[in-house]
């Protein structure tokens, strides 16, 4: 459960540079996303641990956020260009 915490640790920090670089709306949508997934993350995970039942739900529905998060910080990091560019460029 701890790496969620780190995880948002490092989301956050990650939104401080892309917000100095001037992607600050897209860093704080992945932000955001990221905290909800989390969330969701420890819901699943408490849930399991205590045998509620099954939380596949929970678990699509974090799996999909992940993914959106990872689109919205891989275009801000295009679009604020703190990476090399990468691709053939």
């Amino acid at each position: 459960m701890a790496v969620y915490v780190a995880a948002t640790l490092a989301i956050t920090l990650l939104e401080i540079v892309l917000h100095e670089a001037g992607a600050a709306v897209l860093g704080r949508m992945a932000t955001t996303a990221f905290v909800m997934a989390a969330v969701l993350a420890l819901m699943a995970e408490a849930a399991f641990l205590s045998q509620q039942g099954s939380m596949a739900a929970l678990v699509v529905v974090m799996v999909v956020l992940l993914f959106i998060v990872e689109a919205i910080l891989g275009g801000a990091l295009l679009k604020c260009g703190v990476l090399p560019g990468l691709g053939g460029r």
